[in-house]
């Protein structure tokens, strides 16, 4: 895996950079003054987006672990 610790000049590319390390589980980068408050933005928001994803998939298991079992054939 290939992980460029370098984020391209202004706040979308800071914003994007900073959701993509919080939904994929990386650690915080360190950016200047300026890129950071927008990298802290969208840190947060990827935040939001992978604590909705692993709610999605816990409940998921728990509706799939009640239902019966299908015996193929039966």
């Amino acid at each position: 895996m290939i992980f460029n610790h370098q984020v391209a000049p202004g706040p979308s590319a800071a914003i994007l950079a900073g959701w993509n390390d919080a939904a994929w589980g990386r650690p915080h980068r360190e950016l200047g003054a300026l890129q950071a408050r927008w990298y802290e933005r969208g840190y947060a928001g990827g935040l939001v987006y992978r604590h909705k994803q692993q709610s999605i998939m816990s409940e998921r298991a728990v509706v799939s672990s009640t239902l019966p079992r299908v015996v193929p054939g039966a």
